[in-house]
């Protein structure tokens, strides 16, 4: 093996080293955590929408709901809550666009 390609190999290894490194820093290894909170008096209102999220539904349901704020119809802010995928149906989302 030539002194370059011991040069490329070398470096490739340090890159990576430094990666893992930089990934384990910032939490890659650690569990996704989440948790169910419950609140008493706390509404959403808004739409549903179960598709694939290609379609512009999605963004036209949160416009919607901007437009509701800037208009003084509303004074909360517009979110958008994702459901977990439905089992076996890849592809295909469930999310809420409302206002809290």
């Amino acid at each position: 093996m030539s002194a370059n390609g011991r040069l490329v190999g070398f470096s490739l290894i340090l890159l990576l080293i430094i990666l893992m490194a930089g990934y384990i820093r910032l939490g890659g290894l650690s569990p996704v955590q989440t948790e169910l909170v419950q609140i008493d008096n706390y509404y959403l209102l808004g739409r549903s929408f179960e598709g694939r999220y290609k379609s512009d539904t999605v963004r036209n349901y949160f416009n919607e709901k901007q437009v509701h704020v800037q208009d003084g119809i509303v004074e909360e802010h517009p979110v958008i809550i994702y459901d977990k995928e439905p089992t076996g149906n890849r592809g295909i989302s469930k999310i809420f666009v409302g206002i809290n």
